[in-house]
């Protein structure tokens, strides 16, 4: 990996949560591997479970988002970080909190280094935690009766 994609998502990640930027950038990868994928880009795996497409990530991610989007909701609750790149698109499809339940700092470093940058991570209204009780906490602030909540797993 490169590492000037994880220079630059750790400067963003670190000007709004620089303990959780060093745990990232502290991280040391196991079980994670880039893999080629069909379209020429690159994909992750973890234990050999894939955190991406192998196909067309980028469309599948747009997939996903839309599929978010659709039902206009107030808050989104990810588990897994995967590549990240639903959240950029449902960030141009809708505007809503974002909370990622991300608990493996070395995946995200992975998924930070690939091949994109992600100027969402300082947004003030995305949230990456690492433990349930972190996520507890955000989905408690968060919550006013009728709260139309999306949940996501393993994102594109």
């Amino acid at each position: 990996m490169s590492g000037s994609h994880l220079a630059r998502n750790l400067a963003t990640l670190r000007a709004r949560k620089p303990e959780l930027a060093d745990r990232v950038e502290a991280a040391e990868p196991h079980d994670i591997e880039p893999r080629q994928c069909r379209n020429g880009r690159r994909t992750l795996a973890s234990s050999g479970v894939l955190l991406g497409s192998e196909y067309d990530q980028q469309t599948e991610a747009e997939r996903a988002a839309q599929s978010l989007a659709e039902g206009r909701p107030d808050f989104v609750l990810a588990i897994g970080f995967g590549l990240g790149l639903s959240f950029a698109q449902l960030r141009e499809r809708h505007r809503c909190p974002i909370a990622i339940f991300e608990p493996d700092p070395a995946r995200l470093r992975a998924a930070l280094d690939l091949d994109h940058t992600f100027p969402w991570l300082g947004d003030d209204d995305v949230s990456i935690v690492q433990s349930p009780s972190q996520l507890g906490r955000l989905v408690e602030e968060g919550y006013i009766p009728g709260l139309r909540l999306e949940v996501s797993v393993h994102p594109s």
